[in-house]
């Protein structure tokens, strides 16, 4: 063999192992997998994340409607709610039936955006919200709020309080009133006229304002003997300053209050009514929003829902209101309480919505007549009741109150105490 032929056939292996081997090429390359992580990614440029999963969605729970959801907040009350329903001729008596919103939307109302829901499994969570046995075969509903007469003596009420605060303003309501002849008749439905005092000789005899005409005395006493709504197991006892114990309830406390539109109806009928239209839901409805939100169990306040004198006796709304009373023993039939409303109510004109404000009664207005220093007669009970919470911590003011008459000495209010000084 040649020298030339020996020199090209080294040459040859020693190129092919270079192809086959890349650790032999010249000049020698450190091992990229010896290489650091840090280093490569940085040769590299910036690492890519890994996509995070997203949060899961909250839940939400179709079977509790309401109207504060932001989607539902969107759409005006004529889009779901017919005005008035079909069945409007059918939930009060005739000669009493008016077109009303007396029932629940229909289906359609709820399709556009709830259509998954309503077909989703046998018995759809969301039929729950109306339905009481969602089922093909058993169409029975909850009991819808209008009319409020017949939501009261429902057996099942589905949902709880309402979501809406009654929007009412006094002051115009006041003026329209105060125009009124007693004796004129009134267009639409009418009011029921309601004096403190029966009228004699056709002269009005009630007061000089216009709060009689919706308000009247629950359970008047009148020329009965009987002074309590229930008989009392035994008759109560006074003590010296003509106090009665225990507490039982009185007819004449409560005023009534006008509910449900057959009294805003009267004059705010959609076909040629006054302004707001009754078909204008949303200019007396508002929805309760954190701040608006009513608290019917005031912390302070006077009456004693759970007595026995008192179950049975007041429906749903006056139970409401008498929570929210700072005087409960206040009776509006005693003679000297015939008086004008608002010599008392200062606040009512004030007030736009139907709630606290418009029953506060402030104890300035009370010591007109009862404010005096000295004498024996009810002119001078606040003094006596605070002598003797003074004289006597266990003393209870309970010529006024039922649960606030255990107030130690030193916290007897201001309010009361400034009057007698």
């Amino acid at each position: 063999m040649s020298r030339s032929l020996l020199t090209f056939l080294v040459f040859a292996a020693f190129a092919a192992g270079a192809f086959a081997y890349p650790r032999l090429v010249w000049p020698p390359v450190e091992a990229a997998a010896a290489e650091p992580e840090p280093a490569r990614q940085r040769a590299r440029g910036p690492a890519r994340r890994r996509p995070q999963r997203r949060a899961a969605a909250a839940r939400i729970d179709y079977s509790n409607f309401s109207h504060s959801t932001a989607a539902h907040r969107q759409r005006s009350c004529q889009s779901c709610h017919t005005i008035p329903t079909s069945n409007w001729s059918r939930v009060r008596a005739r000669d009493e039936a008016f077109p009303d919103v007396a029932d629940y939307p229909g289906h359609d109302s709820c399709l556009d955006c709830h259509r998954r829901q309503f077909f989703s499994g046998a018995r759809p969570v969301i039929c729950s919200v109306c339905h009481t046995n969602p089922s093909p075969r058993d169409a029975a509903r909850f009991p819808f709020r209008n009319p409020e007469e017949r939501w009261a003596a429902a057996p099942k009420k589905g949902a709880g309080e309402s979501e809406f605060v009654t929007r009412f303003p006094h002051d115009r309501h006041q003026d329209v009133m105060a125009g009124l002849d007693p004796g004129a008749p009134l267009r639409g439905f009418g009011f029921a006229r309601a004096s403190f005092v029966a009228r004699q000789g056709g002269a009005a005899a009630e007061p000089l304002n216009s709060c009689t005409v919706c308000h009247k005395v629950h359970e008047p006493q009148g020329k009965s003997d009987e002074q309590y709504v229930k008989a009392p197991p035994e008759a109560p006892k006074k003590d010296g300053l003509d106090r009665e114990e225990p507490f039982w309830f009185k007819k004449g406390t409560m005023m009534t209050t006008p509910g449900g539109h057959a009294s805003c109806f009267s004059c705010h009928w959609q076909e040629g009514g006054v302004e707001p239209l009754s078909s204008r839901c949303d200019q007396c409805h508002t929805l309760l929003t954190a701040g608006l939100k009513l608290q019917l169990d005031l912390e302070g306040a006077d009456a004693e829902p759970s007595h026995p004198s008192v179950g049975g006796v007041l429906g749903e709304r006056m139970l409401a209101q008498w929570k929210q009373r700072r005087v409960a023993r206040f009776n509006h039939e005693h003679d000297r309480h015939r008086i004008a409303c608002t010599s008392c109510h200062v606040a009512v004109t004030a007030a736009s919505r139907v709630n606290s404000d418009t029953l506060y009664v402030p104890i300035q207005t009370c010591g007109r007549c009862h404010g005096a220093k000295t004498g024996n007669n009810s002119r001078a009970i606040l003094a006596k009741e605070v002598a003797g919470k003074k004289k006597d911590e266990s003393f209870k003011c309970t010529k006024c109150h039922v649960n606030l008459g255990d107030v130690p000495a030193a916290e007897i209010p201001r309010s009361h105490t400034a009057m007698i000084e």
